[in-house]
């Protein structure tokens, strides 16, 4: 994994580099004096060699350095933490319904195996887990349309309800058959 991470981080830092554009011309605009564009470059160090550069990038990273956004002004660092918090929510959030809604469903099946029951429940499941997110997403908009007043649609609700569905029918799959699978061995003894 480490060797991955090193290949990711040479493949990224090349193709950065070989990318047409000035990095400094990009942060202070194209009308900017030169001077002021020499003294940026050589405070991000992008006079430096190219394996010093390289260096001084890994050494941030590992430092927690990751960078200031040229977007937002400010570090990177607390950004990605505001995204990563926001995203352990509704994955958090999606995975609960989708174990709410999968192991009791999960277990009807298993019990009413081959029955009307079982295969209702196994067709909801490959259903959930057969169409894409975009899918989902599409159906929650045409759904919720009338339901949510306009511009909701990008609400912490509808988001965990799209990811919950391919979850379902991961967790679904993995009920069933873990049940059934003891089952046929208490079964068989």
């Amino acid at each position: 994994m480490a060797l991955t991470l090193f290949l990711i981080s040479i493949i990224t830092f090349v193709i950065t580099n070989i990318l047409p554009g000035d990095v400094a011309m990009m942060i202070m605009g194209t009308q900017s004096n030169p001077e002021a564009l020499a003294n940026l470059r050589d405070k991000l160090g992008l006079n430096d060699p190219l394996l010093a550069q390289y260096g001084n990038w890994i050494l941030g990273i590992v430092q927690g350095d990751l960078g200031t956004s040229l977007l937002f002004k400010m570090p990177i660092g607390p950004l990605l933490l505001q995204k990563i918090t926001s995203s352990a929510l509704i994955v958090a959030l999606s995975m609960s319904i989708a174990l709410l809604l999968a192991i009791p469903l999960g277990v009807w099946a298993a019990v009413y195996k081959n029955r009307w029951q079982d295969n209702f429940s196994s067709s909801v499941s490959i259903i959930g887990v057969s169409l894409p997110d975009f899918f989902w997403g599409i159906m929650l908009i045409l759904i919720f349309a009338r339901a949510l007043p306009t511009g909701h649609t990008n609400s912490l609700i509808f988001r965990v309800i799209n990811i919950a569905g391919p979850g379902y029918g991961i967790c679904f799959t993995s009920t069933t058959t873990c049940i059934n699978t003891k089952c046929m061995t208490i079964t068989a003894s």
